[in-house]
């Protein structure tokens, strides 16, 4: 579907297609949004944002133009070229998110180049590891940010940044990551034998849950923790 709420034009530098009247004529051409236009919702598909640059999108803005809006001067693409990694797609579509103190969001950047490399980072520290995927635990209240930096063999690194407003406050954020886990019986991770071992670095071990995703984001399993090994 083209056409989805949470892709919209709320904020200025949104890429989207020109089309006619006919909602099926949206093929070749495209605009970028100087300013919020949320009247452009629900009618012009959005397909990207722009991350760096805009200084040079707002110089095309400001280009005279005649009665028609039609530049007086015409404005040329030289080139085009793919300079960061090839992102497949990214999850959450949106970038701001509201959300509740100890609510549990799962993040997804799935690029396709190889090699790749990933770099999570939570209000400017380093989580994580080399992953295209982490599930973070927010109870902080207030305004943070998760960013995702990709890099592999491009001329510049693919940055994602989702903003995200926490409601209400608790006793700090919490990330475990897992490492080194492999699981047999192919392609059902799952069966009675099979054994998943982990250990936690922190005493604070109440209310503790183990969710296990998929390549692809799902939700596949969440357990309960009731005896735990501490280091």
């Amino acid at each position: 579907m083209e056409i989805h709420p949470e892709l919209n034009y709320n904020v200025a530098d949104t890429l989207g297609m020109a089309r006619s009247t006919d909602p099926n004529s949206a093929s070749s051409q495209y605009f970028i949004t100087l300013v919020p236009t949320p009247n452009l919702n629900g009618n012009y598909a959005v397909f990207g944002y722009v991350i760096v640059g805009m200084d040079v999108v707002q110089d095309i803005g400001n280009v005279p133009v005649n009665g028609n809006d039609h530049p007086l001067e015409d404005v040329f693409i030289d080139s085009i070229r793919i300079l960061s990694p090839n992102i497949l797609l990214f999850d959450p579509p949106e970038r701001d998110l509201e959300i509740s103190s100890g609510e549990e969001v799962f993040f997804m950047v799935i690029a396709a180049d190889l090699p790749i490399n990933y770099v999570w980072q939570y209000d400017g520290n380093e989580i994580g590891d080399n992953s295209s995927t982490i599930p973070y635990i927010f109870n902080d209240g207030g305004d943070h940010q998760i960013i995702c930096t990709v890099s592999g063999d491009s001329e510049y690194d693919y940055v994602k940044t989702w903003n995200i407003n926490v409601s209400g406050s608790s006793q700090g954020n919490t990330f475990i990551s897992i490492n080194d886990m492999k699981l047999s019986n192919y392609p059902n991770p799952f069966n009675p034998s099979t054994t998943i071992s982990f250990s936690l670095t922190s005493e604070n071990t109440e209310n503790t849950e183990l969710t296990i995703y998929n390549l692809k984001g799902h939700n596949i399993r969440k357990y309960s923790i009731l005896n735990l090994s501490l280091l």
